[in-house]
């Protein structure tokens, strides 16, 4: 049996590589490498309870140098796979790939244009509409504060005034605050905010067409509708996920994606919000739920996670406390919505709060409240 080599970019967020880990590590048909700038106390806790999986310095300084980094790995490693994480990384990989391809570093995404595509906020609005699945109404910017909107990068570019992440605006104080960022407004547009509770269409496609797919609403997220910290599967109209599987079909899609929608809870209708083509956050909701998204990315068939006994539900501690904070700067609330009452009660499990990752669950709230009360006092005057 062939054993693959499988890169994971350790300087990405933490909670969409987890799963990573605990389906991949003990894998005969996998032997797993984390790719980062340095080994803190944060990363040793994450890979305490996984010493076989290996640790190589990639270089994140520039473009240029995490390309060589990437091409050096192979003459200590061998051909290997890197797992689709970190945006504007990822887009450094497609951008080289001809490169990359040379040396026998291969990775389970489409070309760079057809990524961007999806992946730029601009262009995913027009894509949807093409399908027939509605977008939040776009609106000029506002000179002052008066409804509830958000601004979007058109494109993804890490430059000075153009944002990194959608900005909500829901308050007086939220307004001032992007009033202070500065952003090119030519590169930006907005969108009315949409009140009601967010969905993930997680799906996975090979060159279009669909593998299998998972669904879940998000309970809660974080102010500014930042992270998600609570979710549990959920299903979406039959029309809207064939809308969606049409988009990917037609792109030809090879690879995960999860795909965000809202729906308004004055006329129940779904909007379109935006589309990760990577690992995203609450990706354990999918394992615990039986379903093996990593193994795939590997060019691998899937494991066999079997059926669990309960639904699972997904909850990250940590964003409570993470979010605290962030309301506190912001002036703004979790985004929290009740369960439907026709889905059946979960059982709800920390991403974190496991065998495993005990270590790392601590580590990571002692740091999430130290840097809060950084940011709490600095803010005093």
């Amino acid at each position: 049996m062939e054993v693959q080599n499988v890169l994971i970019l350790g300087e990405s967020s933490r909670r969409a590589l987890i799963g990573a880990l605990r389906i991949l590590a003990d894998d005969p048909r996998v032997r797993l490498h984390f790719g980062v700038t340095g080994l803190n106390f944060s990363k040793r806790a994450l890979l305490s309870s996984y010493p076989e999986v290996g640790v190589f310095h990639l270089d994140f300084r520039s473009p240029e140098l995490f390309v060589g980094s990437l091409l050096d790995l192979v003459s200590n490693i061998g051909p290997y796979i890197i797992l689709p994480s970190d945006e504007y990384w990822l887009r450094i990989i497609l951008a080289n790939r001809q490169v990359l391809e040379e040396r026998g570093i291969r990775m389970r995404c489409p070309e760079e244009a057809i990524y961007a595509r999806v992946s730029d906020k601009g262009s995913f609005a027009a894509l949807c509409q093409e399908h027939g699945l509605e977008v939040p109404q776009e609106c000029d910017f506002p000179k002052s504060y008066s409804f509830p909107f958000v601004v979007k990068a058109r494109r993804l570019e890490k430059s000075a005034g153009i944002l990194e992440y959608p900005f909500l605006v829901e308050n007086q104080k939220a307004f001032s605050l992007l009033q202070k960022k500065n952003i090119d407004i030519s590169k930006h547009f907005c969108q009315q905010l949409i009140v009601g509770p967010s969905y993930y269409y997680c799906a996975f496609y090979d060159k279009g067409k669909l593998l299998f797919n998972f669904s879940q609403i998000n309970l809660c997220q974080q102010p500014g509708g930042k992270s998600v910290i609570k979710a549990r599967p959920a299903s979406l109209p039959d029309g809207i996920c064939n809308k969606i599987d049409s988009i990917f079909a037609d792109l030809e899609w090879d690879g995960a994606i999860m795909f965000e929608l809202k729906q308004d809870l004055s006329s129940g209708r779904y909007y379109a919000i935006e589309c990760n083509p990577r690992l995203w956050g609450p990706s354990m909701l999918c394992i615990d739920n039986g379903l093996d998204i990593f193994s795939p990315l590997c060019f691998l068939p899937p494991k066999n996670l079997g059926n669990p006994d309960k639904i699972a539900g997904y909850l990250w501690t940590s964003g409570y406390i993470e979010g605290f904070f962030t309301g506190l700067k912001m002036k703004s609330r979790f985004q929290s919505f009740d369960e439907p009452p026709s889905l059946p009660r979960v059982r709800y499990k920390s991403v974190w709060w496991r065998k495993d990752t005990m270590v790392y669950a601590m580590a990571e709230t002692l740091t999430v409240i130290l840097k809060g009360l950084r940011s709490v006092f600095a803010g005093k005057p």
